[in-house]
């Protein structure tokens, strides 16, 4: 590593939340400090208020980070000759798929808060915005004449239902004897509910 005066305030930021994300392989993000982070990297917490704003703030980075594998992922497989029914559902299983690989990272998604009254950085926004296009663009091309409105309200039930049931079967809350296919339940429901909207 070289020595501290020669890295930047971008490198130290880099340095840092690659810190953490190496860490959320064996930590729950509750158990990761800014003095843990700080000595990993051989600095100071001073050091790392001076590239990051607060602690969430350095967590939120690290959670753009995510986002964007969690993208890459779920985008994985999707193409134009597949129908948007498969390819709503090929999201679902991969959505699921990278909560099983990385449950830490992922769950650090959606535990973050920001201090009250911060809002969501405008780059954040932008992670979000771009995988629930994905979500968008199917719907689009499964309901051409639908209003933008509807859709964008429709991809949000479903993510929430694929967000929902991955979120219990990581905990092993389901509840429902003699079923473990979750991936099965979640083709059920991409189905059913792109069914409920074939009338709409």
């Amino acid at each position: 590593m070289a020595r501290r005066n020669q890295h930047t305030k971008e490198e130290i930021q880099h340095l840092a939340i690659q810190a953490v994300e190496t860490m959320l392989h064996q930590l729950h993000h509750e158990a990761i400090s800014t003095r843990m982070v700080a000595k990993a990297i051989g600095y100071t917490v001073g050091t790392l208020y001076t590239v990051f704003k607060h602690q969430a703030d350095m967590l939120l980075h690290v959670n753009a980070r995510t986002m964007d594998r969690m993208y890459l992922h779920c985008q994985r497989g999707i193409t134009d000759s597949n129908t948007p029914e498969h390819n709503l559902t090929l999201m679902a299983l991969s959505y699921h798929q990278f909560a099983l690989q990385e449950p830490n990272h992922w769950n650090l998604v959606f535990s973050l808060r920001l201090p009250e009254n911060e809002p969501i950085p405008q780059w954040q926004q932008a992670n979000i915005d771009q995988i629930f296009h994905l979500l968008e663009n199917e719907l689009t091309r499964l309901h051409p004449n639908m209003s933008q409105q509807t859709i964008q309200k429709n991809a949000r039930i479903l993510w929430s239902g694929v967000h929902g049931m991955t979120t219990l079967a990581l905990n092993n809350k389901l509840f429902i004897e003699g079923i473990t296919d979750i991936e099965t339940l979640l083709s059920n429901l991409v189905h059913q509910l792109v069914f409920s909207w074939s009338g709409a």
